[in-house]
């Protein structure tokens, strides 16, 4: 249990970005980015070639990449904030099932993971237009950061809104 002169690690995160985003323009603009990324990353990780192992028999076609980055993502939020890694998980169901109806309509993985690395690419650009017009330059390894904590920021303001806690 932290004292009460000890931050929450998530609380440093949420701070930071709070900070740097001042303005709900931002936070909006920063928000489709953040989601827009996460969707990109699990696409773009849905689409590569998943190695069949016999021993998951008729499971098999239930896993590929995207479900341990699902998993890895979940167990870190969980470390943060339980609730909040509930919500992310949520989101991940919702964003499996938009790949899940591209990939439909794509059944090419090839053309499917370019799909989707034009979708990441748009949002990073935009991301990083947005950081450069604010004059909000920052080292890559904090925005390799906003690729993990995005999400749950956004998350976290929806929360806020509606005074719940987390």
């Amino acid at each position: 249990m932290t004292g009460k002169n000890q931050q929450r690690q998530l609380d440093i995160y949420l701070d930071y970005y709070n900070k740097k985003y001042p303005k709900q323009s931002g936070k909006i603009v920063q928000g489709f980015c953040a989601l827009g990324i996460s969707l990109a990353i699990l696409g773009l990780s849905w689409a590569l070639p998943f190695p069949h192992l016999s021993f998951l028999g008729q499971y098999n076609s239930f896993f590929n990449w995207a479900s341990f980055i699902i998993a890895i993502g979940i167990y870190y939020y969980s470390n943060l904030s339980p609730l909040l890694s509930y919500l992310m998980l949520f989101l991940a169901l919702i964003f499996t099932y938009l790949i899940s109806v591209i990939e439909r309509q794509i059944p090419n993985h090839l053309l499917m993971g370019e799909v989707f690395g034009l979708i990441l690419l748009l949002f990073l650009l935009l991301h990083y237009q947005y950081n450069k017009t604010i004059s909000n330059n920052n080292p890559v390894k904090i925005e390799v950061g906003f690729i993990w904590i995005g999400p749950i920021w956004i998350l976290s303001l929806m929360l806020k809104k509606l005074k719940i806690r987390f």
